[in-house]
């Protein structure tokens, strides 16, 4: 969904050197480009059923960073503990900057 989403794009932020403000604005940018900017919104998923979508909140955003830096200090130590090699690293930064 829209959170882990947010999240990966996050992270890849992150590496390209954004700051947490930086992010956390993009982040909120979801609520608007999803309908959601006046808050939850119904919608019926593929089998019928009525569900709520709710708002991206800035406070998860900020929990999720922050558990990622308690854990593992940085993003891309955090990427090097679930298996990223720092060629991986320098070639995702590369790509993205292009």
């Amino acid at each position: 969904g829209k959170d882990r989403t947010g999240l990966t794009i996050a992270v890849l932020q992150s590496l390209l050197g954004a700051s947490e403000a930086e992010i956390t604005t993009d982040f909120l940018r979801s609520n608007v480009g999803l309908g959601l900017d006046k808050g939850p919104t119904p919608y019926v998923d593929e089998t019928g059923t009525e569900r709520i979508s709710r708002p991206v909140d800035a406070g998860h955003l900020a929990s999720s960073l922050a558990w990622i830096h308690d854990h593992h200090g940085t993003v891309p130590d955090y990427l090097r503990h679930h298996g990223t090699t720092d060629a991986e690293l320098d070639a995702v930064r590369a790509k993205l900057s292009d």
